[in-house]
């Protein structure tokens, strides 16, 4: 799933080459303004989905026969919320969310994104379903935990922070610079910000419920 966010011109070869994985593997979705993404790349996704305020008529209109899932533009909800929702309903249980970051300091959307992965975990833990979801980008991915554990796959001086938005969290890790053990953080602190990988796999457990930022070595 691709949202309305920032692509950097100069990182734009990673983000075709994902659009190309991802066509391999199942369903790509271009989410209102991700559209340009689209069309500057000569790419074409399986979906459309969105309320198009952020699309000219002419953009919108050269993608008139992909599958077009429309909005109002006064709604409840964002265009990214609306799509993971669409996509769960379809049965979904592996979701990569680009371009959830941006560049023009919109705080609020930004954080907003980041809390569309607690949707995922409130599926998973009403249906039993094993659902998997991460925001990515050219430099990073970023997951939501709670009551969780996470293995992931990096290489030695990535970066992994952890932030609890639970009042209590329990942080357990292992492959990191600085392990843990069951560790009791809180709400508010960076204790557990800025550790970094010492060999290719890490161990993440979580109680309670955080924010795991890896950082990939050498991605500006």
């Amino acid at each position: 799933m691709f949202l309305n966010g920032a692509y950097p011109v100069a990182h734009l070869d990673f983000y075709s080459a994902a659009i190309d994985v991802a066509k391999g593997r199942g369903m790509v979705i271009s989410v209102d303004g991700a559209l340009y993404l689209f069309h500057d790349l000569g790419k074409t996704p399986d979906i459309v989905l969105g309320d198009f305020d952020s699309v000219e008529t002419t953009v919108l209109q050269k993608y008139a026969g992909v599958q077009q899932v429309s909005y109002p533009v006064d709604k409840d909800a964002t265009d990214g919320e609306l799509a993971i929702k669409y996509v769960l309903d379809q049965g979904c249980d592996q979701l990569e969310i680009f371009g959830a970051f941006d560049t023009t300091f919109e705080s609020d959307q930004m954080l907003a994104n980041v809390f569309l992965l607690a949707l995922v975990s409130d599926r998973q833990r009403a249906t039993g379903q094993a659902l998997n979801a991460r925001l990515v980008d050219h430099r990073q991915e970023v997951y939501f935990l709670d009551d969780n554990d996470l293995q992931l796959a990096g290489a030695p001086g990535d970066m992994l922070s952890v932030i609890p938005i639970s009042r209590s969290v329990r942080v357990t890790l292992r492959g990191t610079k600085w392990e843990l053990t069951d560790q009791l953080t809180r709400l508010g602190s960076s204790w557990t910000l800025r550790n970094f990988f010492v060999r290719e796999t890490v161990e993440v457990a979580i109680g309670g419920s955080a924010v795991i930022v890896h950082r990939r070595t050498g991605n500006r």
